[in-house]
């Protein structure tokens, strides 16, 4: 091929100019084109909501312009600003927005050049000083030249919240204005307009009400400016699951500050993977293993989710709150941690007995979940609180209003939303009303398993599990639907643990694993035994074998003495006490108590309960205090314990029927049979029941329960009836 020659370059260089300029002829062309095309298609077409989508697809159909060559001007990322201008210019709608559809790229306006927009023909003039927007109203002379700018309105860069609020029992909708640090309530029609000119007016002493038709604009404008209604805010005065039309849970903004709250709402984000909520579930399992007290915590903790739908929608009749007795050192906390609170709500702290103390408000700020409070280690309930957790136990929710006496109205409204759960050794409820919405929770009637390791593991993982509860609820709730249960208040603490085992049941087969139920629920009885109830008993106990003896054939104990203190013969039992430091006395009022001394500690076995010293007896509500004691000389140091008590009232014939239960099996102890006196002395010296209503009772039992295998002797039938759910 031959070199060319100057000339033959020269032209080259003249075509490609010639083609480019062509081109660049074209492209002008095409942009002239393209905005004059712009205009018409924003005369021609409306805005629906405030918003113009300019569509690329149909824009370039309908003026026959070559989509590709659109895009050889306008590529991805041009600025767009002309196109804007020109629709937003044609539209003649203040404060519109133009958005692009198959076009993409920058928009360059700023809130000046819009103002300047609408203020055109206006006597309006914006300024932008450090963020803070100042209008001014131009006053004109005779020929027209500016004499005076006045100050209308100053306001920083406002926003406008569009907000679906839920208030614990509806939705509410809610669009504000927030502006200078102050909010306009949009829907209130009849103060928004005045609340808004207070926020953007100057202050001091200012004639606004000359500068209405202003002021007009300048509101007309911000709402169109600002007002993005496709995007709704959802906020909660608490989270939970409130029914199918009302799961508050992911999106949710909660207006709770407490450190739980966001621990809370922190859980709803979490991410995970399939294999790892499998992986949960597998030493879940392995923790669980055939412990039925863990796994009924488990099982209520789970129902517990459904809770206000279920009592709402009349479901049930009531869902009662959990009370667990166990004495110290079992690990009721550490359980408590996995399988409800780290599980369900994120956290590892509880409630004291100092979140009862004071205001009603420290409870109302933490209603930020419809899940129940766990209180650890809890004695009694403060008397005002006890009417509203009557109500809540058979209620979705109780409702205090703290009235205005000025007023005459409610200036304050709190719902209490939140059933307990409580974990305690010692407990004090003294209202049969309240006890009766209790699930109690006895560790004593368990044989429970050290999984400390397994549970260490588990503890960071819960949360996870949480989450895929939280984001699977509704499929949860329907197979709730589809169970059958007994509704009524008598079979509701069965129907909640029930529910409980079947959504475990339901959660394991999603991955393929089986999940074991519970097969023993001992529900406790109302006359709840507490720590103090079970120690007292561990000591009559023992007192009674070390004062035991016999004569002509028969055996006493130290019982019979204070049934009988006048009979000389059974003194012998006081005596025998005394060589081991234990001591009976009469207290002011009568009533019969051991002492024991440092020395009698020695030989009751309480190390189960934990006690070593007389010193920890304190703890469990027991009195130790310096004693005169029958041949010392100087006082010593004992704790009293009640053998005999006042009663003001005699207990119903249910509960008498399961004290009547308790004492035959301590009586069986040692024995084939009990007599028909050793059952009835031990119910009057202890509770103070009549011998009489005793043996009634004992005699309604016979066939169903006990059988007697002779004249006044008592035993129960070899296979007597498991308890509920066995």
């Amino acid at each position: 091929m031959g070199y060319l020659s100057e000339i033959q370059k020269k032209e080259i260089v003249i075509q490609a100019k010639k083609e480019l300029e062509e081109r660049r002829l074209e492209g002008i062309e095409l942009i002239n084109k393209i905005w004059e095309c712009s205009e018409k298609y924003a005369s021609e077409k409306k805005a629906e909501n405030n918003i113009f989508i300019f569509d690329l697809d149909e824009f370039s159909k309908k003026y026959e312009i070559d989509k590709e060559k659109i895009l050889e001007i306008f590529p991805k990322g041009k600025d767009l600003t002309t196109i804007y201008n020109r629709v937003y210019d044609t539209l003649k709608i203040p404060g519109v927005n133009v958005e692009f559809k198959g076009l993409s790229g920058p928009v360059e306006i700023s809130e000046k050049s819009i103002f300047r927009e609408f203020c055109k023909d206006r006597n309006l003039v914006f300024s932008d000083i450090k963020n803070l927007h100042a209008i001014n109203y131009k006053i004109e002379d005779e020929a027209g030249y500016v004499k005076d700018l006045k100050p209308i309105a100053a306001y920083t860069r406002p926003k406008i919240e569009n907000v679906t609020y839920f208030n614990g029992r509806e939705f509410e909708t809610q669009k504000k204005l927030l502006i200078k640090d102050k909010e306009v309530d949009l829907t209130d029609e009849i103060n928004y307009f005045d609340d808004f000119i207070g926020a953007v007016k100057p202050s001091g002493n200012f004639n606004y009400i000359k500068y209405l038709e202003e002021y007009s604009e300048i509101f007309d404008y911000i709402l169109k400016r600002y007002d993005d209604k496709n995007k709704v805010i959802k906020r909660t005065i608490a989270f939970g699951y409130y029914g199918t039309d009302k799961i508050i849970l992911n999106g949710w903004e909660s207006q709770r500050e407490s450190i739980r709250a966001k621990d809370f709402k922190k859980m709803l984000s979490m991410k995970y993977k399939t294999e790892e909520i499998k992986s949960i579930l597998e030493n879940l399992k392995n923790y669980l293993g055939k412990e039925d007290f863990t796994k009924i915590i488990f099982e209520y903790s789970l129902a517990s989710l459904f809770r206000y739908d279920l009592l709402n929608n009349k479901k049930l009749d009531k869902f009662s709150y959990l009370l667990i007795i166990g004495k110290q050192g079992i690990g009721k906390t550490a359980r408590m941690n996995i399988v409800f609170n780290r599980l369900l709500l994120n956290t590892t702290n509880t409630y004291s007995n100092d979140d009862l103390k004071g205001s009603i408000s420290k409870i109302a700020k933490e209603q930020y979940v419809n899940l129940p409070m766990w209180f650890d280690e809890l004695r009694e309930f403060p008397d005002r609180l006890v009417d509203m957790l009557k109500q809540i136990g058979t209620n979705k929710e109780s409702v205090i209003t703290r009235g205005n006496k000025e007023t005459e109205k409610d200036d304050y409204t709190f719902l209490l939303r939140r059933p307990f759960i409580i974990s305690t050794n010692q407990f004090k409820v003294l209202d049969p009303a309240l006890m009766d919405r209790f699930i109690v929770l006895s560790a004593y009637d368990y044989d429970l398993i050290n999984n400390e390791e397994i549970g260490k593991e588990l503890l960071d993982e819960m949360p996870k599990l949480g989450a895929y509860i939280y984001r699977n609820i509704e499929k949860i709730k329907e197979h709730v639907d589809t169970l059958k249960f007994d509704p009524s208040r008598e079979s509701a603490d069965d129907s909640v643990i029930m529910i409980g085992r079947e959504i475990a049941k339901f959660m394991f087969k999603e991955f393929e694993l089986e999940y074991e139920p519970s097969k023993k629920v001992v529900y406790g009885n109302s006359n709840i035994y507490t720590s103090k109830d079970t120690i007292k008993k561990a000591v009559i106990k023992e007192v009674l074998k070390l004062s035991e003896w016999v004569e002509s054939g028969v055996k006493h104990n130290i019982l019979d003495y204070i049934a009988e203190p006048e009979g000389a013969e059974y003194f012998l039992g006081v005596k025998q006490l005394e060589k081991y430091g234990i001591y009976i006395k009469k207290d002011k009022i009568d009533n019969y108590n051991i002492l024991l001394t440092a020395k009698g500690l020695n030989f009751v076995e309480l190390a189960e309960n934990g006690i070593k010293t007389l010193a920890e007896f304190n703890a469990h509500g027991f009195e130790v205090k310096a004693t005169r004691i029958t041949g010392s000389h100087k006082p010593q140091k004992a704790v009293w314990i009640p053998i005999t008590e006042e009663f003001t009232e005699h207990p119903d014939d249910q509960r008498i029927g399961e004290l009547i239960v308790d004492t035959l099996k301590e009586c069986l102890e040692e024995k084939d049979a009990a007599h028909e006196s050793d059952i009835t002395l031990r119910l009057e010296l202890t509770h103070g029941i009549p011998a009489e209503k005793s043996i009634e009772l004992l005699e309604n039992m016979v066939g169903n329960l006990v059988v007697k295998p002779k004249e006044y002797m008592y035993k129960f039938i070899e296979n007597p009836i498991q308890e509920k759910l066995e």
